[in-house]
């Protein structure tokens, strides 16, 4: 690597929303609660595909965040940050109704 050419990590994206950030904590809590109330290994699999649900649509909301932060157009702007939010949301219901109606 020479003077001349940028360091590989100068081009990294970074996510400065704080409703990304909130989404991912809340992915974590409910991931620990959900881990929390798995007392006995008999309903291990349940845990494990709540898990797998948390980390799925967590990576989901990063790709749509890092998408629309990609994006230039005003109106798609708006409809992308509107569709972050929905899903968002929707996800976080999701995984409350998921973790917490046994």
């Amino acid at each position: 690597m020479t003077e001349e050419t940028p360091h590989p990590l100068t081009r990294m994206a970074t996510i400065n929303k704080p409703d990304f950030w909130i989404f991912i904590g809340a992915c974590v809590v409910l991931y620990i609660c959900d881990k929390l109330t798995t007392p006995d290994l008999a309903d291990m699999s349940r845990h494990i595909a709540n898990g797998n649900y948390i980390v799925g649509l967590a990576f989901a909301g990063l790709l749509l965040h890092l998408v629309s932060s990609i994006i230039k157009n005003d109106k798609t702007i708006r409809v992308l940050a509107i569709a972050c939010y929905v899903f968002e949301i929707g996800t976080v219901i999701f995984l409350l109704l998921r973790i917490f109606n046994r």
